[in-house]
C-alpha cells in the first residue's frame, strides 16, 4: 500500500472531477462555493490580507469577475492571480485527502 504522501502527490496532479473543472492547470469551482466552504479553505491557506480575502470571497463565493474583484478591493491583478493559485492548491490537497481517506475507509471495511 502506498504511503499517504505518495498518494497525495500522485492524486493532486490529476484533474479534479465532480464539482471542480480543470482550466489551464488550475481548478475552479463550478458554480458557487458556499460561504462556509470558503472560510474553511481560507483557514488552510497562508493568505492573511483582508483585502485579498474579501476579493477571493467575491470571486469564489459570489462568482464575480476577476477584474471586478481586483478593482473593488484595490488589489493588483497579478498578485490576485498568485493568491487564486494558492487557494486552488489548497482545494487540490483537500480533495486528495478526501479521496485518500475514502479509499482507506473502503479498504479497511473489506
Amino acid at each position: 500500500m502506498e504511503t499517504k504522501v505518495e498518494y497525495i502527490k500522485e492524486h493532486s496532479q490529476q484533474p479534479q472531477q465532480g464539482s471542480f473543472l480543470e482550466k489551464k492547470n488550475h481548478i475552479l469551482p463550478s458554480g458557487n462555493m458556499s460561504d462556509d466552504e470558503f472560510w474553511f479553505l481560507i483557514e488552510l491557506t497562508p493568505i492573511r490580507s483582508d483585502k485579498i480575502i474579501r476579493a477571493l470571497r467575491d470571486y469564489f463565493v459570489l462568482n464575480r469577475p476577476r477584474s471586478h474583484c481586483c478593482d473593488k478591493h484595490g488589489v493588483s491583478n497579478g498578485y490576485f492571480g498568485v493568491c487564486i493559485s494558492r487557494f486552488e492548491h489548497v482545494i487540490q490537497v483537500v480533495n486528495a485527502l478526501l479521496n485518500y481517506y475514502k479509499m482507506s475507509k473502503n479498504e479497511t471495511t473489506e
